[in-house]
């Protein structure tokens, strides 16, 4: 009877279960939202590209290199910001909860694109990016996001690694299909995207704000504020052994090599 119920746990034979198979009707429910999410960030980074592009090129009078240095510019100042802001934005989502700090993140989102669609320079563009992304905590939400997935199943790594890939399907295909009709909407305009970009954020606030809380009351944390320094947890990552050492360093490579290829 034992090894029945083991056998119906896990399937036929010893193929494993779907992973949806083994999560509780709330766990489910927030893998879906959470998933919708992701699709939904690269949906409208991806449609606005085009449009960025082209009104970049109609400020820039069509000055790469002028682009280029802006592009530069953005992402050095918008990396010092977030070593201040995602740290603190986590320690506090820590110590009062995830769900409200993950929907007053996604707000950067809306605000980035209102930036895109009013920029009349392109010194205006780095200026509204920076905003965006180095002082709003729209990269904190990131980070919050990533707290509350910890909170539902980082007791379960292996299920938590199956859901994530099959995450990963849905906005690998989200990512393909959204600079495809982002080209087209910039067709008929810049602004359309940009339109489409504000909504595509006010829906994830939305989304995130109506997500119930992961972290239960008694395991919150009391504030601390040395979790805000980044050299402190750089050292961290360090210290831990040969191997987390060695993946911080091919990690760090490899999103330098995506950020010069941004640049």
């Amino acid at each position: 009877a034992a090894g029945g119920h083991r056998a119906a746990q896990r399937g036929h034979g010893d193929v494993p279960l779907m992973p949806s198979a083994e999560l509780t009707p709330a766990e489910l429910a927030f893998v879906w939202r959470a998933r919708l999410m992701k699709c939904l960030w690269e949906a409208g980074f991806g449609l606005g590209q085009a449009s960025l592009n082209m009104k970049l090129m109609r400020l820039s009078g069509g000055d790469t290199a002028a682009i280029a240095a802006a592009h530069a510019v953005h992402w050095s100042l918008t990396s010092a910001g977030k070593c201040i802001v995602s740290p603190a934005y986590g320690a506090f989502s820590d110590s009062t909860g995830r769900r409200w700090l993950w929907a007053l993140g996604r707000l950067g989102m809306c605000v980035q694109f209102m930036t895109w669609w009013g920029c009349g320079s392109v010194r205006g563009f780095v200026i509204g990016h920076t905003f965006s992304w180095g002082v709003l905590p729209l990269d904190g939400s990131l980070k919050v996001e990533d707290a509350a997935w910890a909170d539902t199943f980082g007791s379960r790594p292996d299920l938590s690694a199956r859901l994530l890939a099959q995450n990963q399907v849905y906005t690998s295909l989200a990512g393909l299909i959204a600079p495809i009709v982002g080209a087209q909407l910039a067709r008929y305009g810049e602004n359309r995207a940009f339109m489409c970009g504000i909504a595509i954020g006010a829906l994830q606030c939305l989304l995130a704000a109506t997500t119930p809380e992961t972290l239960a009351k008694e395991k919150r944390l009391k504030f601390n504020a040395s979790k805000i320094n980044p050299l402190k947890g750089l050292g961290l990552l360090f210290t831990h052994g040969p191997g987390l050492r060695r993946l911080v360093i091919a990690g760090g490579l490899f999103r330098s090599w995506c950020v010069l290829q941004d640049r």
